[in-house]
């Protein structure tokens, strides 16, 4: 009897181990996807910030002495500054506007760039795309409902204001790919992403 009870506590235990394991491995894989998701979005602070900072136009002038001095030329009346991520990880299935769990991951990271310090009061235009199967007008309201998708998520789940996120779509007027195969059309639905700069 005290064998039995004996096999039968190592029983749970045993149960507990592989459960503690179990619970150890996902948060290990967890943290992991975490460090690569903070990889990826500094990545994309990074490029937004290398376009914030275009490098100075210089010019020769022969200058009062005739010689060729070179100088700086004035910079140009100061306008927003655009920097684009044409997404195509931040795909859609045929007829849907519904974020799909490889499109969540893909928007976090713009998610953590946008809610950075580095990228502070920066404004971020979505834009929705669709393939060119179906008619026009339903595309075009298609591909707003998927641009919508994005700033409702980013909203809920980085607390992004809505006065820094605008929404649009271009329906099927803009493909990615201009082929009628279905790789190209999945390509196709798609948002893309414009940080603007003030």
């Amino acid at each position: 009897m005290a064998r039995l009870a004996q096999l039968a506590q190592l029983k749970y235990v045993s149960i507990a181990l592989i459960a503690l394991s179990s619970h150890l491995v996902a948060q290990e894989a967890q943290e992991e996807a975490g460090e690569e998701l903070q990889f990826k979005a500094r990545g994309i602070i990074q490029a937004v910030e290398k376009q914030a900072t275009p490098e100075p136009v210089e010019n020769y002038d022969d200058g009062p002495t005739g010689g060729d001095a070179m100088q700086e030329e004035a910079p140009p009346e100061k306008a927003p500054i655009e920097v684009s991520f044409d997404v195509q990880m931040i795909n859609f299935d045929y007829d849907s506007a519904q974020l799909t769990t490889t499109a969540r991951r893909q928007v976090d990271e713009f998610g953590i760039a946008l809610t950075s310090e580095e990228l502070e009061g920066v404004l971020l235009t979505i834009t929705g795309h669709t393939d060119d199967k179906g008619p026009e007008s339903y595309n075009q309201a298609l591909s707003e409902r998927r641009a919508q998708a994005v700033a409702d998520y980013l909203m809920e789940a980085f607390d992004v204001s809505a006065d820094r996120l605008t929404v649009a779509g271009e329906g099927e007027s803009m493909p990615l790919i201009a082929d009628t195969t279905p790789e190209a059309r999945s390509q196709n639905r798609r948002v893309e992403m414009t940080f603007v700069l003030p």
